[in-house]
Order: structure tokens, then sequence, then C-alpha cells
């Protein structure tokens, strides 16, 4: 049987370079805030620099679109994405460029998904910085989130937040590092594309896999982030031969996509009906999920984005025991809202979709935890978040 596991990225390059990076931070940022900033210049960033993704994608293209007032600039370390972007006629920088400096101490207001990371971190200070975060808080990370800490002490920090509804308001604010009272519940710009919205383009990886192979259903598998990788598939009886025989008998395909974080090392499969698709196939996986018709996860919080389109969940916490063992244990009780099957291997998931497929057990359930969750269920998130912020410069008059 070939090797199927999911093996942790890490760069210790990446972690001294984020070091320097902190301590010229902290000594240039007072000295910023002598510095006159535009309030109708706002600068994007998302996942570090490395995507046009999440969060702050959406809200840069409804800006875009619908703000001429408001000058949107995106920056990146990526260089696809600044093609990407040229092309569709954005404004977009390299993010240490001459531009790049120029526009951040210039801008406003800082939007960003991930972090400071997403941005150039060396010239915030003065600005206004919104965190729109990358995930509904599911999982609790606060007890770690020694970062937060040490940008509240020094002052260079998110300013705001945003939240899906009042029920997570106080984690997202504890997740974000800023008070409750200054986290916004609006909803999240990225569940604007779970809707269907012609501005928004479908998935390229999807559409190529129409093109070669004809399925009726697609059936996603998130698995959560894991800082020690794993394995999750031979462990507990994934058998590619037996589930690619019984995606064909079910005219399904199976995409899993990994954390970004993780790597799963699956690209010696030759499957037809079962497709890794890495972070870079899929920079953004909101168009996949538009898409899917059954999704699969353990412990991502990607689920409570999915109850908005009410559709089949199957939960496949194979290790939970181990897993409520760390610290980055849950915020809710588990099965309280997870508003589907549980399997415990690969066998029972396999069992439980065919069942799903033939008749959707548990909407009722979905749409009870997805009122919780989400105050809005619509695609305005944006627009609310928009003039959340923008009412943020009225009140500075």
């Amino acid at each position: 049987m070939k090797q199927v596991s999911i093996i942790p990225e890490y760069n210790l390059g990446q972690k001294i370079i984020k070091g320097v990076r902190s301590l010229a931070m902290i000594f240039f940022h007072p000295f910023l805030f002598f510095i006159p900033r535009k309030k109708n210049l706002w600068i994007f960033g998302s996942s570090h620099g490395k995507r046009f993704a999440d969060n702050s994608k959406y809200l840069y293209l409804y800006v875009n679109k619908n703000c001429p007032d408001i000058r949107p600039i995106w920056l990146t370390k990526n260089q696809k994405v600044i093609d990407e972007l040229n092309k569709k006629g954005y404004q977009v920088h390299p993010t240490f460029s001459p531009k790049g400096f120029l526009y951040s101490i210039m801008a406003g207001y800082i939007i960003t998904s991930h972090g400071m990371r997403d941005i150039n971190n060396l010239l915030i200070g003065g600005a206004k910085i919104i965190q729109l975060g990358h995930a509904t808080p599911f999982k609790d990370f606060s007890v770690h989130n020694l970062g937060a800490t040490l940008r509240k002490i020094t002052g260079i920090s998110s300013h705001y937040a945003i939240a899906t509804s009042e029920k997570i308001r106080r984690e997202a604010a504890l997740l974000i590092g800023v008070p409750e009272n200054y986290t916004a519940v609006t909803g999240t710009p990225r569940n604007d594309g779970l809707f269907d919205n012609p501005d928004l383009p479908l998935n390229n990886s999807i559409e190529d896999l129409k093109k070669r192979i004809k399925f009726k259903h697609i059936i996603t598998y998130f698995p959560t982030w894991r800082k020690d990788g794993g394995n999750l598939f031979e462990k507990y009886g994934f058998k590619t031969e037996e589930i690619e025989k019984k995606l064909k008998e079910l005219d399904a395909i199976l995409i899993i996509k990994a954390h970004p974080m993780n790597i799963i090392n699956i690209n010696k499969l030759k499957c037809s009906r079962i497709h890794n698709l890495s972070d870079e196939e899929v920079p953004d996986i909101f168009p996949l999920l538009r898409e899917t018709n059954i999704l699969i996860t353990d412990y991502s919080s990607v689920f409570l984005d999915f109850l908005l389109l009410n559709r089949p969940i199957i939960f496949a916490p194979f290790d939970i025991k181990e897993f409520n063992k760390k610290k980055d244990a849950f915020y809710y009780n588990y099965d309280e809202v997870t508003p589907g099957p549980k399997a415990k291997d690969w066998i029972e998931v396999f069992d439980v979709i065919e069942k799903e497929l033939k008749e959707d057990h548990y909407s009722k359930e979905r749409k009870k935890i997805c009122k919780i969750f989400h105050k809005f269920q619509d695609n305005k998130s944006s627009e609310r978040v928009f003039e959340f912020i923008k009412g943020l410069g009225e009140k500075q008059g």
C-alpha cells in the first residue's frame, strides 16, 4: 500500500527572519506616529503575503467595485499574485518595494487576515489596523498566543476585529488580541464567496477536473492543522483501491485539501477520483467550498463556514482522545456543536457518505447550529465590514 501521510511544514530561516523583523518593528514603530496618514488609502494583505485569499481578498474586491472614494492597494510577496491582479486591473505592489514602503507609511487603514506579516509590519505605526481573521474561533489557540500578548505590550497590535455572531464575539476578540467592544459582529467577507456571486471566479482546479473526468458529487476532506503532522489515512483504514472503487459507485470524487501549514504526501497515488490539491492549486478554499456537496473534517472550523450552505458534513474525529489532551482543545463541547455523523475510521466515513447522498439526515441540526454561529446568512458581510471601518474614520472626524 502506498504511503499517505501529513508532513508538518517547518522553516527555521523564516523564524529567524521573523525575529529580526520584530526587533526592527519595535524600534521604528514610535517614530511613525508623527507621519500624517490618508483615511481613503487602505492597504490589504493576507496569508503572510503569500496568497490572494481569505477575508482580506473579499473585502478588497468589494471596495474596488463599490467604493470609489477609497483607494485599495494589495501588498504581496508573491509574484504570481502581482501578475494576476495586474491583469485584472487592480492596484498591487510587492510588499517591500519602494511603492510598498511608501503606501504603507501613507495608509490610514491596514486590513489583514492572518496578522502583521500579511503586510509591511515595519511601517504600521499610526495606522488603524483591522484584523479580519482567517477562521471562525473553534479551537482554543489563545492559551499559547504569546505573539498577541507581546504585541499588546509594545503597542504593535491590531486595533479592531470582526465576528460572525455574539456567541463568538468574545473568542474572536481573544484570538486577535483586541477588546471585545472593539470587535464588530458583521459576518466575515470570505463567506460572501459561498453564495452565487458572478463577480467571483470558480475554482480553476475544479474546472480542470470536470474536463478530465465525469462526476456528480464533490466530496472534500479538510483535516485541521497539526503541529506534528500525523497519519490520518492508512492508520484509520484508508485503502486507496477500495475508496477509488467506492467513489466510482457514488459518481463522486474525493478532494483532499490540507491546512496550508501541512503538506500531504499523496503525490505518488495514481487515482482518477482521489485528488490532493495543494495550497498553490487552491489558494482560496471558498470557491471550492461553494462547489462541495459533502464536507469531511475532523476539527477544522471550516465546517462552521460550510454551515451557511446547509449541506451534509461528515465529522471524522479519528484521534479525538489524543487531540483533547493538547493545549489547543475546543472552546465548545465538540459533540454539541458538530451537527453530523461521527466516523471513527474511513470505512465508516464512506458508509455514512452513501447514506447521506440518499437522504440528508441532519439538515435541521445544521440550521440550528448555524443560527448560533452566524447572525447573518447572506452575501453582504463585506458591505457590513466596510461600513464598520468607514465608521471608524467618521468617529475620528
